[in-house]
């Protein structure tokens, strides 16, 4: 089992964290997702530090074609078009045959009321070890090192 971080927006955080989306989706070209695996752990980072923790139940991947509007609806879209209309605002979308992670998840830790700090959270990042910054996250999911907090209840 390894322990990753990864960025989501808020409206995201909250929606995994209340159980209304099961599945992130994310882009082949983000950096590490070819490595997350079912039972793996993510810490769920926004501008206000980790906000949640969450395990990976299953790993699926697809062509962006073959999303389907189930798949779509479990990471919290209405449909399919919907949920291509958001991945182009995010990704450099130049064909409908790239390839796209759906991580299934269940949530373990909600730290909403008391975000962790990111500063908390050391990561391997390309020059090293060192404190987790938000800047690290963008196009990439970062493997944990070491927790310096008690507040993070990751086992």
């Amino acid at each position: 089992m390894a322990i990753w971080v990864i960025a989501v927006r808020r409206k995201y955080a909250d929606a995994i964290l209340d159980g209304r989306k099961i599945a992130e989706v994310r882009w082949e070209g983000t950096v590490n997702i070819d490595l997350v695996r079912s039972g793996d752990k993510l810490l769920l980072a926004t501008g206000s530090g980790i906000v949640g923790i969450v395990e990976v139940t299953k790993v699926i991947i697809k062509e962006l074609r073959s999303i389907s509007d189930d798949e779509a609806k479990a990471a919290g879209f209405r449909s399919r078009v919907e949920l291509v209309k958001e991945l182009k605002k995010i990704y450099p979308i130049t064909s409908y045959s790239e390839k796209y992670y759906i991580l299934y998840l269940r949530p373990i830790a909600d730290l909403r009321h008391r975000p962790v700090p990111l500063s908390n959270i050391y990561c391997y990042s390309g020059s090293g070890i060192r404190e987790c910054r938000l800047e690290d996250l963008k196009s990439r999911i970062v493997p944990v090192c070491r927790v310096k907090s008690s507040d993070l209840p990751i086992t």
